[in-house]
């Protein structure tokens, strides 16, 4: 029997984990990255190119068409396409200019090349073939060049001229081509000739005035710096001054610093304080002895040097920047000197007139009629700085080119011109070539024709047209023929219409795309480490500090606890976080924010100890009674434990100094449950109850368009009911719309600002309601309306977590909502009252209704500008010089958020959130789940609640009598409202207490769907009115989008995500009550009660709610179509929860499993080195 081969074993030669690609697909897979990148750039080039305008992280903006610029910008991950930006940055760097061309070049080259590659040609035979045609590219490139005469002056300033013309024709600038041509060339010809150091060309940037007021100065000209008011006394101009550059301080304080010196006498004292001014005077004396008129240092001139220097005609700067201090060195001579003794004449320099003059909005120190001037300065003007900042990089580009000419002197045509030759020329040469490579040479002359070809096209020429007739001049010996953007021809002579371009520029581009195709080309592998490209983690923390720092995040983990019921999470360790102690001890060094310093193994001899007061014992989490709160002993501890307490942990979730509330801060501070009841009662009047009122306007604005239908609204304007559901939908989407951008705008100025600036627009459009006259109106305030409310509750929720706690929250969002349904009963009785003005002046009492309660809103929107603070720590105003808290009571509020969630210091009031954050957000697809019911939840009970007054009016009640019998439903909604926001922190689940909305809503939807003409109308009220007095559960999922959401930023976005989803469900409700009837009589129904939505009402209200009096009786519920939908996305919700619930316990269940299976060493280390955040973290726990 044969011998079986013996089993091989594995070879592991990377590491588990390290992504590895090769062959064809890794090489077709960066080909196709690179001509990604071309794509994004091809739009720039040429004369009529398109800019970009790219927006980073931070929300700053620039607008560009420069490559290298654009392509430095842009976050490139691929690290084949990184090949690209780097040879786009070697162009800029070493000519300036064609930064562009060569990337479209290098990727048109392999694009030519991949259906060779595909077809199995190896890539060393294009990369042969490559090298080749650049080789006799470059060799034609120096047989048809123009070499110019630098002997002439004139003429070799005329090339120089024509090639920063050429160079600026792409630009953003291209309309002041001469103006900023000669500036260019100037500006070169100030430099060394041998040199020719462009970093000794200053630019500087002054916004205002148009770009013909920039000016190139002959010399050194820089801001005026930092001085004292003694400057104001100095000269301001002078004749032929001697100027000394110092790196000297020249202000008055110790020579060294964190010095210690025992004195026993006032006199020694003296002594010392006598010396420090005998050094200073020394330095000036000796200064004024050079016989300098103009002094600058690096390094600051204070106020007793720069009086004295005032006193004796003197003029000094301190604090110049290096470059500018190197470039005025370099203008008027001399050196800088670091001492101020021995200064002798040959160190000092001199011009012919130095001044300080006025330029748009700065003062700025000139330095011109140099002698030994081998520098400039260009002084930039325009509207915006993006704009300022673009001419700078079109004027760096044009200088580098400027340069190149300068030393070499030799030019081509431009305008695609040289490639279409060059293409002719290596299409004739490869013909003469056998085998693979001659395809490889026509493949690298077609793509040379990318540059004319995409000039063409960016000036919306007939590429094909424009391009066969220059292939005919070419092939005729016409070398110097390229496109023309401007002329009727598409074509012209470019040489002769002076549009040049330094054939290095071409020279560099060919050779950097040839290498860059032949560098992918010859990638056939990619060896990913995932762990390379991890960020530094950094010193390691103790054991254990990970865990303890995020534990109470989210929902936290579950605690697993040994047989003794001590914690096997982490090692036992000296901290409150774990354990209450009688005393806590933190070496002075850690407590104090130093890195040095450890509690692990006990505190260092030379450390300082520090007694910190004890932390309260944990709140219980023991399920509370119904009504009343967990009862604390008053005088007791109330801070409770957080990753403050951990000397580990409390530098990494230190709030950033930038934080508002940061000098608050304080581990160590302590106070009693006393002190922090009182403190939330005193939230709760200032915040919580203007909270309050803000929205009581809000809904009182948002809903009157319901009491305005009891007084024939419709009649009086010649509306018919599709005109007004059309209004109601404009709303909802409008609302839809703003609901994010409304949030980005409250995080960049702050939500105390843009909260009162919401509620002044819409007051003014709400009041000029009284002025409607017809369809257009109507339509343009329901607009109006919604893009100015839109994101306005997030805003106030977003607001309100500043001052309280997770655990509060949600209890008082529940009374915030309360407000909604006040306003709802007290906007009845209003209209009951104003209504009835119904004929004064000839108006209709709706008129009286809008324009009063519109004045109301703006009333409480100016006074919020007054009633909101923008943090805890900044409620002391001129109208409020007391503030409303003390800084204790400051101390307390901002400890306790903090401890309670850590992450609300991430993000200051007034910082704005980046594009990326925000599509990182969006793409959370955790979330979707809760997005997905604010779309739906609502959708069986909204109908009824929008047409309530009409189908009241409809049974034959007064205006005053519909809007009264409203009222029931609110008050029932209100008293369920709260109830059910109680139940969801009683039971602690979040599906359980919303799905009860679904739950109370089937059989009420079923019973109506049984009712036919002989149910009594008051039976109908009664249900109608259970249906529109339902559980309002919105509030609940609001706190736990929030709560699932995870940080400050990601809490913002994903509340306005969730709001939005909201209101495209009250769309949808529109939509499905749009619902065609089922038969002709009841669409005869629809017409015979006209007050009501011909498209809501007949389907829900008309047809099978109310009884219509003026419509046969027999007929009255042929149509029960729109009550099927509505029970069946009934039904479906309750699945949908169902789901939801499954979904998140899933998730929670899987991480518990990963997570319990890592040992505590590989949890430290998760929770140390991943780059996962908020939600997306192992250790994060979802609500439901």
């Amino acid at each position: 029997m044969q011998r079986g081969l013996p089993l091989q074993p594995t070879v592991v030669l990377l590491k588990e984990g390290t992504d590895t690609s090769q062959g064809k697909p890794q090489l077709l897979s960066n080909i196709s990255a690179c001509l990604a990148i071309s794509e994004t750039l091809a739009t720039t080039l040429g004369p009529r190119g398109m800019d970009k305008l790219i927006v980073n992280e931070r929300g700053e903006a620039q607008i560009t068409n420069d490559g290298a610029t654009i392509l430095k910008l842009l976050d490139i991950v691929h690290p084949a396409a990184r090949t690209l930006v780097d040879i786009a940055r070697a162009q800029d760097a070493e000519v300036g200019d064609g930064t562009t061309s060569v990337v479209l070049l290098a990727a048109q080259l392999l694009k030519e090349v991949r259906g060779y590659i595909e077809e199995g040609v190896s890539p060393h035979i294009i990369m042969k073939g490559f090298r080749q045609a650049a080789e006799l590219a470059i060799e034609h490139i120096k047989s048809v060049q123009i070499t110019v005469d630098k002997s002439n002056a004139e003429q070799f300033r005329s090339l120089l001229l024509k090639c920063a013309s050429t160079s600026m024709s792409s630009k953003l600038i291209h309309s002041e081509k001469p103006f900023f041509a000669n500036m260019v060339v100037e500006a070169v010809q100030c430099l060394d000739q041998e040199d020719l150091n462009e970093n000794l060309i200053g630019v500087k940037k002054i916004p205002g005035g148009g770009m013909q007021d920039s000016l190139l100065v002959k010399g050194v000209a820089f801001r005026k710096t930092f001085t004292y008011a003694g400057a104001e006394q100095q000269p301001k101009a002078f004749r032929n001054p001697l100027i000394l550059s110092l790196n000297v301080e020249l202000e008055l304080k110790a020579e060294k610093d964190n010095a210690e010196v025992r004195v026993e006498h006032v006199s020694d004292y003296q002594a010392i304080v006598d010396a420090e001014w005998e050094i200073i005077y020394r330095k000036l004396e000796a200064i004024e002895k050079t016989g300098a008129k103009v002094v600058l240092s690096k390094l600051p001139i204070g106020d007793l040097a720069t009086q004295w220097f005032a006193d004796r005609d003197i003029f000094c700067a301190g604090r110049v920047p290096a470059d500018d201090l190197q470039r005025v060195v370099q203008a008027v001579g001399g050196s800088i000197q670091s001492t101020c003794s021995d200064i002798k004449r040959e160190h000092l320099g001199t011009c012919g007139y130095f001044e300080e003059r006025q330029i748009g909005g700065e003062r700025y120190n000139l330095f011109t009629e140099c002698p030994k001037a081998k520098t400039c300065t260009i002084i930039l003007r325009g509207g915006a700085e993006q704009f300022i900042e673009e001419v700078e990089r079109s004027l760096h580009d044009a200088i580098m080119v400027v340069k190149r000419a300068v030393k070499n002197g030799d030019i081509v045509a431009g305008g695609g011109a040289i490639e279409m030759d060059l293409s002719s020329r290596i299409r004739k040469h490869a013909l003469s070539i056998p085998g693979k490579l001659q395809l490889v040479m026509i493949a690298f002359a077609k793509a040379l024709e990318v540059i004319p070809r995409q000039i063409c096209d960016n000036a919306g020429l007939d590429t094909t047209d424009v391009l066969n007739k220059l292939r005919m001049k070419h092939a005729n010996g016409e070398k110097h023929f390229g496109v023309d953007v401007d002329g009727p021809e598409g074509i012209r002579n470019n040489l002769e219409a002076f549009v040049w371009e330094p054939s290095l520029v071409k020279v560099n581009a060919i050779n950097s795309a040839t290498e860059a195709a032949c560098l992918i080309l010859s990638v056939d592998e990619t060896v990913r480490a995932p762990q390379s490209e991890a960020q530094n983690p950094g010193p390691k923390a103790p054991p254990g500090t990970a865990q303890q720092a995020l534990r109470g995040r989210g929902r936290g983990m579950p605690r697993r606890r040994e047989k003794d019921g001590a914690e096997s999470l982490q090692p036992p360790r000296v901290s409150t976080m774990s354990t209450v102690l009688a005393k806590t001890y933190f070496s002075k060094a850690l407590t104090d924010g130093s890195d040095s310093g450890s509690l692990k193994g006990g505190l260092s001899p030379s450390d300082s100890v520090v007694e910190v007061p004890t932390l309260g014992a944990p709140v219980s989490k023991d399920k509370p009674s119904f009504w009343r709160r967990p009862k604390h002993e008053l005088d007791s501890i109330a801070t409770q434990p957080s990753v403050f307490d951990d000397p580990a942990t409390l530098e990494k979730y230190r709030p950033p100094p930038s934080w508002e509330n940061t000098h608050r801060f304080d581990p160590a501070a302590r106070w009693t449950w006393r002190e922090e009841y009182r403190i939330v009662r005193k939230i709760d009047l200032y915040i919580m109850i203007w909270a309050f009122v803000m929205f009581f306007s809000l809904e009182l604005d948002r809903s009157n368009i319901s009491q305005a239908n009891t007084d024939n609204f419709l009649g009086d304007l010649g509306l018919t009911t599709n005109d007004f559901n059309l209004g109601n939908t404009l709303f909802k989407l409008c609302f839809l719309i703003a609901e994010l951008p409304s949030q980005l705008v409250s995080k960049r100025v702050g939500p105390d600002i843009w909260i009162p600036s919401q509620m002044v627009l819409w007051s003014f459009v709400s009041l000029s309601q009284f002025w409607l006259s017809g369809r257009g109106s109507f339509l343009a305030t329901r607009c109006l309306l919604g893009f100015m409310q839109g994101g306005f509750i997030p805003d106030v929720i977003l607001y309100l977590s500043y001052f309280y706690t997770k655990s509060e929250l949600p209890l008082r969002l529940a009374w915030f909502w309360v407000s909604n349904y006040l306003a709802d009963i007290v906007g009845a009785f209003m209209a009951t009252g104003l209504l009835k003005l119904r004929g004064v002046n000839g108006k209709a009492g709706w008129r009286y209704l809008f324009l009063i309660e519109g004045g109301l809103t703006l009333i409480i929107g100016i006074s919020s500008y007054f009633m909101m603070p923008p943090s805890p720590t900044q409620t002391k105003a001129w109208f409020r010089p007391k503030g409303w808290f003390t800084e204790r009571e400051e101390t307390i509020i901002v400890n306790r958020v903090l401890r309670d969630d850590p992450s609300k210091s991430n993000m200051h009031n007034r910082q704005g959130l980046s594009v990326r954050m925000i599509w990182n957000i969006l793409k959370d697809w955790r979330m979707w789940p809760i997005y997905a019911l604010g779309i739906v939840f609502m959708v069986p009970v909204n109908p009824p609640q929008t047409y309530l007054t009409l189908s009241l009016k409809n049974l034959g009640y007064s205006t005053t009598q519909a809007n009264l019998l409203s009222i029931p439903s609110k008050v029932l909604g209100i008293i369920l409202l709260l109830i059910f926001c109680y139940l969801s922190e009683i039971i602690d689940s979040r599906v359980i207490s919303t799905v009860l909305l679904q739950f109370w809503a089937l059989p009420l939807l079923v019973a109506l769907y049984t009712f036919d003409q002989h149910t009594s109308p008051w039976v109908y009220f009664a249900v109608v009115t259970l249906i529109t007095g339902f559980p309002y559960v919105h509030p609940v999922q609001v706190a736990w989008a929030s709560t699932n959401s995870g940080g400050v930023g990601t809490r913002t976005v994903s509340a306005s995500i969730y709001n939005m989803f909201v209101q495209a469900g009250g769309i949808v409700a529109v939509c499905l009550s749009d619902l065609p009837p089922a038969s002709s009589i009841s669409h005869t129904v629809m017409h015979t009660c006209r007050p009501i939505s011909t498209a809501m009402m007949t389907s829900h209200y008309v047809s099978y709610h109310f009884p219509c009096h003026s419509a046969p009786r027999t007929d009255r519920f042929a149509d029960k179509r729109g009550n099927r939908v509505l029970i069946g996305i009934c039904v479906m919700n309750i699945f949908l929860y169902l789901f939801v619930y499954l979904f998140y316990k899933g998730i929670n269940k899987r991480r518990d499993r990963i997570w319990e299976s890592w040992t505590a060493e590989e949890q430290q280390e998760y929770l140390e080195k991943t780059k996962d955040e908020g939600n997306a973290r192992m250790n994060f726990r979802f609500a439901y």
